[in-house]
Order: C-alpha cells, then structure tokens, then sequence
C-alpha cells in the first residue's frame, strides 16, 4: 500500500510540474551559524575597568574633558575626549581618567608607565621579604662559622634581610672588642657581593649584630629613583 500511495504521489507531481520536497539542513545551519559567531565574540578581548585600574581612552564615557598641564600641572579648558584622542599617537600615548567629576585626563608615555609598574611591584615585593636572623657565639669554630655565613648568604640570595648576632656563652672566654670587631666584618667581607648593610652594625653589652639586606642591582635602584621622581603632586584647578 505505501509503494503504491508513493507511486501515485510521483505520477501527480509530475502532472502538474511540481518538484518532490527534499530535506534541508536549515536548523543545523543555523545552529553552525550561532556556534561560530559565539566562538568569535569569546575570542574578542573584552576590557572592563576594574577599582585599581583607571578607565582608558573609550573606556572614557564623557563627552568632555579637562587635560592635565604636565609641565604646571595645572588643568586646560575643557575639550571633546573624541578630538583627544585623535590627536595622540595611540602606538606610544594613552589616555587615562584620574578623576571623575569633573572629568580629568592625562596623556600618558606607555614605556614610562610600565616602568613605573615594574619600579611599584619591584617596591611590593621588597616589602615582603623576611626578616631572618643568624645567631653564633663568639668563640664559633671556623666550619662552623662557614657554615652560618652560607646560610646567611641563601637567605640574602632569597631577597631576605639577614640580623647575624654574635652573642658570649657561658664559662668561654670573651675576644677582645678589636678581635669582635674584626670577626663583625669578617661577616662583611665575605657577603658583601650579595648584600650591603642595612645599618650600621652595633656591638653593646658583648653582643654584636650585623644587619644586611640584598644587593641590589642597577636595574632595581634606577626604578626606585623612577618611583621617587613619578610621585605626582595634587593637581590644581585654574581657578584656585
């Protein structure tokens, strides 16, 4: 029955030039369609400000600005943010809100802002670093006290600060204070290519101490000037 209700189906298509349907694969097209573009839009980077960080160029939602004079620090009439930010060179400038009513910009250098960056999480880090300390008699033996400077010397190459005490035990004969003096700065002779004094060393009551903190490199004290000369003063309006 169903061969001949198919037979018959054919017969009248033809009769009146009509061509049998076919299947399409419109939904599944569709669908690939969606499924592209959503893997497009995911790949799109999406920037949003967040509370430590300044909005950005069209980040910027005014329509009016006012410029920040670096030279004076002073701020400049107000002008449009489009004609901004036409006028910078975006490949080495951007421009940065740093104050939200009334809107305040500042163009800003890329390479000296990441240096800035670098110099201020370079700061961070040092603020982190540990205080440890290394005790030993004054009468310590010579492997002993090889052994005590190198584990002063891994603390400092940790970015440690190091305290190296030297303190008198009980029934031993004390040094003279010239020999304690001169086993102090044994203590510098021998570090003094990972580290440099914290403070001046003290030597009270029999007790030496030697306070060290890491070397630091050039890289490392050319950002803390960068951080020293990048402190802003307030800015001041124009009618103040």
């Amino acid at each position: 029955m169903l061969a001949k209700h198919s037979t018959r189906l054919l017969r009248l298509s033809d009769a009146f030039g009509l061509q049998p349907s076919t299947p399409t694969n419109t939904f599944r097209t569709f669908s690939s369609s969606i499924a592209i573009l959503s893997y497009k839009n995911s790949r799109q980077k999406i920037t949003i400000p967040t509370p430590d960080r300044k909005p950005k160029n069209e980040e910027i939602n005014k329509m009016f600005v006012q410029r920040v004079e670096p030279e004076t620090n002073k701020l400049l009439p107000p002008e449009r943010l489009a004609h901004l930010l036409v006028s910078i060179d975006r490949k080495t400038h951007f421009i940065e809100l740093v104050q939200d009513d009334p809107p305040v910009v500042k163009i800003i250098n890329k390479k000296e802002a990441h240096a800035f960056r670098k110099a201020y999480q370079a700061k961070k880090k040092e603020q982190k670093k540990e205080q440890k300390e290394v005790q030993m008699t004054w009468n310590v033996g010579a492997m002993d006290l090889v052994h005590k400077l190198q584990k002063a010397r891994k603390h400092l190459e940790r970015g440690n600060m190091v305290d190296i005490a030297f303190a008198p035990k009980a029934k031993q004969e004390l040094p003279s204070r010239k020999e304690m003096l001169e086993k102090m700065q044994h203590v510098l002779d021998t570090l003094n290519d990972v580290a440099r004094e914290k403070h001046q060393q003290t030597l009270e009551r029999n007790v030496g101490v030697v306070s060290l903190r890491p070397q630091k490199s050039k890289s490392s004290m050319e950002d803390e000037s960068l951080m020293a000369g990048e402190k802003e003063p307030p800015v001041e309006n124009e009618g103040s």
